[in-house]
């Protein structure tokens, strides 16, 4: 490999080994407290998970604090990352990221549990923030080149996106003027996060559809109250997105004619302005579908790190929206 980060001299090992040390203290010490302020919210019988983190913890921890005092990680630990991290083609401190998020979504699934009300609401919505930052860390790759988005494309992107929103939104308390009966009953499950019935974001709620898209629908219906209107602004706004997707991915594969004419014609169909005035979430699997395929081509036409992360990360988030 010719990644010099991967593969560094004398000046370069030091300032790698003693990023890898601290990413070591610090990860190590935030599972150590989130493990144990976990521990005390579960079941007896679940108690072992985040105490089998403790002894694991203590040893990063341990290595991370001797190394920093060293100046470098023992040898056998740096052999033993480098193999692995290699073949990633990522450094030491990437690659004990990726490895450290795996143990912060553990405890994300064991803080949140499978009912309505999380075990830890805390703990869960922290671990699992962190392990998709640190997933994003740990595959992240700064390109060699960087090209700045034109005013142009800025005020296009703006222009798009606020148009649509606008057409999306216009008068969504009457059209459509039939409020059915899956919009009445997604809008009811979400009024439970605001009346606290329920604040697990990760399970299946309503028609077993996954339940954080009514926590955000709910946060529209806690700004604008509980009216047809607020119950749609959410479905409005992702189709606004995805409009505006169509735009970038249309502009980088085909050139900007393509990327406007997608974007106009997207704006104007009646089929994805139906959906994006109903309160449900069918509307944003387009969204995630156009993020993920458009960030796959990028990534493997131009050979972007970023984008295979947007691609992944995509794939990881519409999980959470709708089943398909």
């Amino acid at each position: 490999m010719n990644d010099k980060s991967i593969k560094p001299g004398p000046e370069g090992q030091t300032k790698s080994s003693n990023t890898a040390s601290m990413v070591l203290i610090l990860c190590s010490l935030a599972a150590l407290v989130l493990s144990q302020m976990i521990r005390s919210s579960l079941e007896p019988e679940l108690r072992l998970v985040p105490l089998l983190v403790l002894p694991v913890g203590l040893i990063l921890l341990f290595i991370g604090m001797l190394s920093m005092d060293k100046g470098h990680l023992p040898g056998w630990f740096t052999r033993f990352l480098y193999i692995e991290s290699n073949w990633l083609g990522v450094n030491l401190a990437q690659f004990l990221s990726l490895k450290f998020s795996f143990i912060f979504g553990i405890l994300a699934c064991v803080a949140a549990g499978y009912f309505y009300q999380m075990r830890n609401p805390a703990g869960a919505i922290i671990c699992w923030l962190l392990s998709i930052a640190l997933v994003l860390y740990g595959g992240w790759k700064k390109p060699e080149t960087t090209k700045l988005i034109s005013k142009t494309t800025w005020i296009s992107m703006a222009t798009i996106l606020a148009g649509s929103f606008a057409l999306r939104a216009f008068k969504t308390a009457t059209i459509p003027i039939v409020l059915s009966g899956d919009e009445a009953s997604s809008g009811l499950f979400s009024l439970k996060f605001l009346t606290g019935e329920v604040n697990n974001l990760f399970i299946t709620g309503w028609f077993s559809f996954p339940s954080l898209y009514n926590f955000l629908q709910s946060l529209s219906l806690r700004i604008f109250g509980q009216t047809t209107q607020a119950l749609r602004l959410f479905a409005a706004f992702g189709g606004a997105l995805t409009v505006l997707l169509v735009y970038l991915v249309g502009k980088v594969m085909y050139g900007t004619l393509a990327g406007w004419a997608g974007a106009i014609f997207l704006t104007g169909m009646h089929f994805h302005n139906h959906f994006s005035r109903i309160g449900l979430n069918n509307i944003w699997d387009g969204f995630f579908f156009i993020l993920v395929l458009g960030s796959a081509w990028v990534g493997w036409k131009h050979k972007s790190r970023l984008a295979w992360l947007l691609a992944g990360v995509g794939i990881g988030l519409a999980q959470y929206f709708y089943a398909t």
